[in-house]
């Protein structure tokens, strides 16, 4: 299966990067709780500990809830967008 993961704001510049592809086992069961839940490891993020309360997450451009991410299966080439609540402006 392969994801692509978008990352906004301060995120891409914690990341080093702006978009990554993730190479996973096919995995039918993968959920975007359990992508979420492990981000935070892969990618040495510490604010991705919070996702909840201080990200918004859209997969192919629908945001979606957080009480809905444990029930929400990721599908091959999906596109998991996080962005902060909050971005500056001038």
């Amino acid at each position: 299966m392969k994801l692509k993961l978008l990352l906004l704001g301060d995120l891409a510049a914690k990341a080093g990067r702006r978009e990554l592809t993730l190479k996973l086992e096919e995995n039918r069961s993968l959920t975007l709780d359990n992508l979420l839940s492990n981000l935070s490891n892969f990618l040495k993020i510490e604010e991705l500990r919070n996702i909840k309360s201080s990200y918004m997450v859209m997969v192919n451009g629908i945001s979606i809830p957080a009480e809905k991410w444990k029930k929400l299966k990721l599908k091959d080439e999906d596109l998991v967008v996080i962005a902060p609540l909050y971005i500056g402006g001038g």
